[in-house]
């Protein structure tokens, strides 16, 4: 997940997962998903699917059936990005916008543009957050700011 997105290809069918008139905030709760055909002079809306019934597992599966090539999202876990980059498909997760919107930044090639606020895409290898990289001081109960209860977990 890069700013800098590659060019549309020539022809490529693209899955909006969406929530009414806009993509949805998580790609779980999607009602809609919205399939266009994109090419450089713009978007024509080739069809509409729905979640399978199998939940989020399946849908890597079905889009693929479908000959979807890339997915524009709102969040999702790494896991489920795994899913989709695993099964051939391009995901774009984190974005948000009106449906209109969403699908000039794609034809365009801007899609970053309309990442959700506060998102910033992973740069290398490490990672953030508990058990990840080298840490970044002190966890646990003595860290600063850890209210001490004087209790244990067996007394609690």
């Amino acid at each position: 997940m890069n700013d800098t997105t590659p060019a549309v290809p020539h022809t490529s069918l693209v899955c909006l997962a969406c929530f009414e008139d806009r993509l949805a905030s998580l790609l779980e709760t999607a009602t809609s998903l919205r399939l266009y055909r994109v090419t450089e002079s713009g978007a024509v809306f080739v069809g509409e699917r729905f979640m399978p019934g199998e939940g989020l597992s399946g849908l890597p599966g079905a889009l693929v059936r479908a000959g979807v090539d890339r997915l524009v999202c709102g969040g999702a876990t790494c896991r489920c990005v795994e899913m989709f980059l695993a099964a051939g498909i391009r995901i774009e997760p984190w974005i948000a916008g009106r449906i209109e919107e969403v699908l000039v930044a794609i034809v365009e090639n801007r899609v970053a543009a309309l990442r959700a606020p506060g998102i910033c895409p992973r740069r290398g290898r490490g990672g953030h957050g508990p058990g990840r990289g080298p840490g970044r001081g002190p966890s646990g109960p003595d860290r600063p700011g850890m209210r001490q209860t004087g209790k244990t977990r067996r007394d609690s």
